[in-house]
């Protein structure tokens, strides 16, 4: 229910248990978003639970991965927060809503977004968007404009952000060209296909490139230098979210920042109060300022180009005006700063000064500003405190502090990026093994058993596998356990079984500390899910896991369907008929054997030289018939058409019912003459069918397909489908035209 007070489970002494519901651990804003939000729950002792299912689609009731999500349960969680943005791009506000419905016993959170009717954390953005457009117009003097824009609808962010962009560029008459206005899904990819797109158009290239996250605009960096393309000297890029990866560029990243440490812990001090009683449950919204970062990749210069170029000593600001609000937290750390170099130098004790670097620098991790604060704030105030102090001893210590200062900084770097050494090395060997374990043909408990043996390259300290059963999707069997890096014994019969909205107990007793959920999903079907823990943040790597691992698991599982013809078991069960290969209504193969066999068949025919064809058929007037002789009558035409089909092709052919009215044929090592025949032969019995006059009603059908001679080029799997399913929908266009 929204508004009102809630209900909560909080009524014992442990850790409460706060859900989160996030697409994925891989983009960096939600890296830093879940980092942040680890950081916030371990300051108030909450033990946070992550559903990582990724986006729901536009006009669909769920995404590919969204599976992990139906597993949240208010049963186990004490609170839930939702990422609207994450979840939801296209229509964040109505998607969320209708999740957040489902925990009505609970308090409900959303984080960086409006869910109406719920407490939201949310930014205000448009007065820094609009600062940042003036600051492009107005102090580089820039008049073309482009934009690279994420999921696009009404709701989404990337409309609110183009709609505040074009309304500010209007009030200097100028706007965006729409060919230049660019569709992305907020990747690196998608900057670096726009840099690509801007290269080669054929008119003026634009004098800036407005990314609306800091993913794309670094895919975009990259792209336009390794096109020998300066940024900023030859094109600006500037971006959104002010990511820590920004400080990797060769410039310094202009950028909107987007106070993910300060809205975590607004939230969090909220749901600590909610659930302790101190507070009731409201549906308040909190809005936090978004702050404009001007840097080197919109043409501003760097303190020490300016240093370089003015010849004078070092600035402490740019001359380009900064926003009120960077312009105080920039004096707040200088003033500390110099208060606590001055109390060094009174006490001659360097303790304090310590201290204040490290928690400075743990600060400034959280966004790019980590170079560029650190190098501006501490190069002139040490420039500063020399000039104060002539003293040769205090010059001495200032000297030996900013040293220390600027060596802590190396130190963090360092250690930082030997973590992520030692996890790409781990994650790096499960890659290689995981991908040795597809290409053999094990059965789903060979394939528990490989993934289980390779589980400690990770260095993940709880680990746990649960598939569903197969007399009950909504029940789970614990299949592969790890506690403390060292794997659980399971019996290979009679596995702990139990609801999958309860999560697991470990071996007994309750999980603690943070968790990450990830669903065991492929090709849209869900087998289960993984459970990870997540110590010293380490998360980066868990998408990586998911998708090797539901590889693993679908390929195993088609391999045991194969080998104890599970077609005949799905029929008495609907929960295992789902992870059928045949079409229990026509008794053709379904379009999860095409996906599976059939791209394995058409593989070994490239790889061996055979030539392949892919037949595309659809039944005409399927609908007329539906509407005017009833549905019975349209069934008794699909599988009057599947009889046909059945009986006119090879037995190693694979025949498919696509879906409804839509039917595929795949034949390999096959003439093209003999396809042609084949045609013919449906086509005679189609009209010997129809002289039959068994049905008030005749049967149709058009088709399409490509033939691939043997030892031609290789072309992919999913071109030769869309490419067949094209030619047939040509062919009826024709033949409408004609008649």
């Amino acid at each position: 229910m929204s508004g009102g007070v809630k209900k909560t489970n909080l009524s014992r002494t442990t850790k409460p248990r706060v859900g989160v519901l996030i697409d994925s651990a891989e983009s960096f804003f939600n890296h830093r978003s879940i980092a942040d939000l680890i950081d916030a729950a371990d300051e108030r002792q909450i033990d946070l639970l992550f559903f990582f299912g990724g986006s729901f689609e536009k006009g669909k009731g769920s995404g590919p991965r969204s599976y992990a999500f139906s597993i949240a349960s208010p049963g186990g969680l004490d609170a839930i927060i939702l990422l609207p943005h994450s979840i939801a791009p296209h229509n964040p506000s109505s998607a969320s809503q209708a999740i957040a419905s489902r925990f009505n016993t609970i308090p409900v959170y959303s984080l960086f977004g409006e869910t109406p009717g719920y407490y939201s954390v949310l930014t205000k953005e448009d007065p820094s968007i609009a600062e940042m457009i003036r600051h492009l117009v107005k102090d580089h003097s820039y008049r073309k404009f482009s934009v690279l824009r994420g999921p696009n609808n009404d709701e989404s962010v990337s409309a609110t952000r183009l709609r505040t962009i074009e309304q500010t560029l209007a009030e200097s008459n100028l706007t965006v060209p729409p060919d230049l206005v660019i569709d992305g899904n907020f990747t690196m990819e998608d900057g670096k296909r726009a840099a690509r797109h801007i290269l080669t158009r054929e008119e003026d290239p634009p004098e800036v490139l407005i990314c609306l996250n800091d993913q794309m605009a670094i895919g975009a960096i990259q792209e336009f230098t390794n096109k020998g393309i300066a940024v900023p000297g030859d094109i600006a890029v500037v971006g959104f979210d002010d990511v820590e990866e920004n400080t990797s560029l060769p410039c310094s990243m202009t950028t909107i920042n987007f106070p993910t440490r300060a809205m975590t812990s607004a939230l969090m001090d909220r749901v600590m109060s909610d659930l302790s009683g101190t507070t009731s449950y409201t549906p308040d919204q909190v809005v936090i300022e978004a702050n404009f970062m001007h840097r080197e990749s919109c043409g501003c210069l760097s303190w020490l180009d300016k240093a370089q170029n003015n010849g004078a000593p070092i600035e402490p600001l740019d001359q380009t005006p900064s926003s009120p609000a960077t312009l105080k937290r920039t004096a707040l750390i200088r003033r500390s700063l110099e208060e606590t170099v001055e109390d060094c130098l009174g006490t001659r004790d360097t303790t304090g000064f310590v201290e204040f670097i490290n928690q400075t620098i743990a600060t400034l991790s959280h966004s790019g500003e980590l170079i560029e604060s650190f190098m501006q704030t501490f190069a002139t105030q040490w420039t500063v405190c020399l000039l104060r102090h002539q003293e040769f001893e205090d010059q001495s210590l200032i000297n030996a502090l900013f040293i220390d200062a600027f060596r802590l900084l190396l130190q963090v770097k360092l250690k930082q990026f030997a973590v992520i050494h030692a996890n790409d090395q781990g994650s790096l060997h499960f890659y290689q093994k995981c991908n040795d374990l597809l290409a053999n043909n094990m059965t789903t408990a060979e394939a528990i058993q490989g993934i289980g043996d390779n589980i400690p390259d990770l260095g993940i300290d709880k680990f746990f596998l649960v598939l569903l059963t197969p007399d009950n999707p909504q029940e789970g069997e614990l299949r592969l356990a790890f506690r403390r890096g060292t794997r659980i014994d399971i019996a290979d019969s009679n596995y702990p079984r139990f609801s999958v909205t309860q999560l697991i107990c470990e071996c007994d007793r309750p999980l603690r500390g943070h968790f990450g959920l990830c669903p065991i999903e492929y090709n849209g079907f869900a087998y289960g899910y993984i459970l990870m823990s997540i110590e010293n943040k380490h998360f980066g790597q868990f998408d990586m896991i998911q998708r090797l691992i539901s590889q693993i698991i679908d390929t195993a599982i088609a391999n045991d369907q194969l080998s104890s013809h599970i077609q005949t078991l799905t029929k008495t069960n609907d929960a295992l008929s789902r992870l059928s290969m045949i079409d229990e209504f026509t008794g053709l193969f379904n379009r999860r054997a095409l996906y599976l066999t059939g791209r394995n068949m058409f593989d070994q025919a490239i790889v061996a030289g055979q030539s392949s064809c892919f037949i595309f058929l659809d039944m005409d007037g399927l609908k007329k018939i539906n509407d005017a002789f009833g549905h019975k009558d349209g069934d008794a035409a699909i599988q009057s058409l599947s009889s046909i089909l059945k009986k006119n092709f090879r037995e190693k052919d694979l025949v498919v019912r696509y879906g409804g009215d839509e039917f595929v044929v795949l034949m390999t090592n096959i003439e093209e003459q003999a396809i042609h025949t084949a045609l013919e032969r449906i086509t005679a019995q189609i009209e010997s069918f129809n002289a039959r006059k068994s049905f008030p009603w005749t049967l149709s059908t058009s088709w399409g397909y490509v033939y691939n001679e043997a030892g031609a080029k290789p072309v992919s799997f999913d071109w030769v489908i869309e490419e067949s399913d094209a030619r047939l929908y040509e062919k009826k266009r024709l033949r409408h035209q004609k008649s």
